[in-house]
């Protein structure tokens, strides 16, 4: 679901809007020294503090008019708007359901309930609340969009189109609604349908930058790379873009048809994964700049350097302390080489391991006849909150399948959060002996060596499989029933890793058939592998 306006949204004040509101908030200051026990001063106060964005101070204020007598709606409300606003979540289903209960014909509370759910992932619990506020204002085109996001995170994707469909009528200039129902036709496969609904909003806004990324998107998923690449620039336009990893020094580089820059600095974007998937394409930019540089994160240093696919690689720190260069966000570098699904133009694998890395994690790991396979099975929960990676993690109890065959030992490369889930998982007796020493490591280049010593990577769509496609490992990647653009909507090979073997779901939200056939198929593998032999590592 494409976020809608929230219940108590931020308001963007002008210079000029700010300082008339400033004057109003000391006329409020006085009357409520005037008249301490009068309640209308404070909420004053509160409305011309939260249009500040101050939410801390106002919620302070809502809660001392509470306390004054009896609350209205508005009070109650107030505090609902900031305690969402300061992401106090529990707190604020707390006050909403109170205010529900006591005034069952406000819909703006059960927004509010219903918002709080949603962002939660709570879509179960999301449903009612926006039912009910879709029942008591049905022509509320903001209940008819937050509905559909709902219904479509409980992966009822026909019922979330219905709804959308509603409010693309019932408000025709919403380009919000006509970007969710392109999400949820594209979630279905129906990339026809999304391609028309997002055409016929560029006929009524042709320059929406939000628009245009979603059927960039779109393309990209359809594998239509060619006319995807130049929306796909829309990403630092919206209103949620992903980020680079340092603030550029210098002008970005125009591309080839300008003056050829002596040294070309690529920096880094979006999540580790797309770090390492697109690096492949460092070397190729030498076609237009002698030398190229690569800010990344310091985890990826060594990893990188060992492949040394750059001139120099460089940190986000240090790139504060460097002479302005021409730069170029590092996942431009695709689309302006022209890469698509038939030609990746880099497909063998760009990254290689340390061997004295290698030689010592072969020490600390098991030489037994045991298949070595190394899983992971959870992302960062804070990329997960967004709508093309909710639901690409799965909890680790569901690959107990793959723990049961005789024949395997596990070695879990998971980090930080899920990490907890293994010490109360049925199978946490199959790890390697070793496994605390792996999880010290946040090194990429130690993670690429202990890859390096296992048979197998199973993983969901995380930094993971990345990481092994890249080094030419074998990896097997179980995918969520409509995935990120890179691995397409359909097939068991990837374009850009040739080691990769995909597992899709069959059915979207339910891991149970993905996790039975990679088990099966695994069953296969060890048959014909057989045990491992003494000293045999890849």
């Amino acid at each position: 679901m494409t976020k809608a306006p929230t219940p108590g949204g931020d308001q963007l004040v002008d210079p000029t809007e700010q300082a008339e509101v400033e004057a109003l908030c000391m006329q409020w200051f006085e009357a409520i020294l005037a008249a301490p026990e009068d309640p209308e001063p404070l909420c004053g106060l509160a409305r011309a503090l939260q249009d500040l964005g101050e939410h801390e101070q106002a919620l302070s204020l809502w809660q001392q008019a509470e306390g004054l007598g009896p609350a209205s709606t508005e009070i109650l409300m107030g505090q609902g708007k900031c305690l969402e606003q300061l992401g106090l979540d529990q707190e604020g289903i707390a006050l909403a359901e109170r205010v529900c209960a006591a005034h069952p014909t406000l819909a703006e509370a059960f927004r509010l309930l219903g918002f709080l759910h949603w962002r939660g992932g709570r879509f179960d619990q999301a449903e009612g609340p926006w039912r009910q506020a879709l029942e008591l204002e049905p022509d509320n085109p903001l209940n008819l969009i937050n509905f559909g996001g709902v219904l479509n995170g409980l992966h009822r994707l026909e019922e979330a189109i219905a709804m959308h469909r509603q409010a693309v009528q019932l408000a025709p200039e919403k380009m919000l609604s006509r970007i969710n129902l392109a999400i949820t036709q594209r979630r279905l496969g129906d990339f026809a349908g999304a391609v028309e609904t997002l055409n016929q909003a560029l006929i009524l806004e042709p320059e929406n930058p939000q628009l245009r990324w979603c059927m960039a998107l779109t393309q990209l998923l359809q594998g239509d790379y060619a006319a995807a690449w130049p929306d796909f620039e829309q990403r630092f336009s919206i209103t949620d873009p992903s980020a680079l990893v340092a603030d550029p020094v210098g002008r970005r580089w125009s591309g080839p048809a300008g003056p050829r820059p002596s040294s070309l600095l690529l920096i880094a974007e979006q999540g580790l994964g797309d770090m390492i998937q697109f690096c492949r394409y460092v070397p190729l930019m030498r076609r237009f700049s002698d030398r190229v540089e690569l800010c990344v994160p310091a985890s990826l240093h060594s990893l990188l350097g060992d492949a040394q696919l750059a001139d120099r690689v460089i940190s986000p720190e240090q790139l504060q302390d460097q002479p302005p260069q021409d730069w170029l966000p590092l996942i431009s570098t695709p689309g302006l080489l022209g890469v698509s699904v038939a030609d990746p133009l880099v497909s063998e694998p760009h990254l290689r391991v340390d061997p004295e890395r290698l030689e010592r994690w072969r020490q600390r790991l098991p030489s037994g006849p045991e298949r070595l396979i190394a899983i992971n099975w959870q992302g960062n929960p804070a990329t997960e909150v967004l709508e093309g990676f909710r639901g690409r993690s799965m909890p680790l109890e569901l690959l107990a399948p793959l723990a049961a065959l005789p024949g395997v030992q596990l070695v879990s490369l998971q980090k930080g959060a899920g990490l907890e889930q293994r010490d109360a998982c049925s199978f946490r007796h199959r790890f390697v002996d070793a496994q605390s020493e792996i999880d010290s490591q946040l090194d990429f280049a130690e993670m690429a060596a202990v890859m390096a010593c296992c048979d197998l990577v199973i993983s969901t769509d995380t930094v993971i499989p990345h990481l092994a496609g890249s080094l030419g490992l074998p990896v097997w990647l179980l995918l969520k029933w409509a995935p990120d653009w890179r691995w397409g909507f359909e097939g068991d090979q990837s374009h850009w890793y040739p080691s990769m073997r995909l597992f899709r779901q069959n059915q979207a939200g339910s891991w149970q058939e993905p996790v039975e056939r990679l088990a099966g198929a695994l069953a296969a593998w060890l048959e014909i592998q057989g045990p491992r032999r003494p000293g045999q590592f890849l």
